[in-house]
């Protein structure tokens, strides 16, 4: 797998998350699974951006199955 840069726009805050919809980085449009969403929604804990809310956030999808990758070892 090829690395894949996805990209993320804020959409909402929950009670305790922070909720995110994948954009077309082009386009700026929704992307949504029927349309070839990579991810599609994801949800960010908001102790996790102690008190900051981005707008954008962008995932990183790297398949090389390296676990010492980034120090994740």
């Amino acid at each position: 797998m090829e690395t894949k840069s996805v990209l993320f726009e804020f959409e909402r805050e929950t009670k305790g998350a922070i909720r995110y919809r994948e954009i077309n980085p082009d386009t700026e449009e929704v992307v949504t699974i029927q349309n070839g969403a990579s991810v599609g929604t994801i949800y960010i804990r908001k102790s996790a951006l102690n008190g900051e809310v981005p707008m954008f956030l962008r995932m990183v999808l790297d398949g090389s199955g390296d676990a010492s990758f980034k120090g994740l070892n």
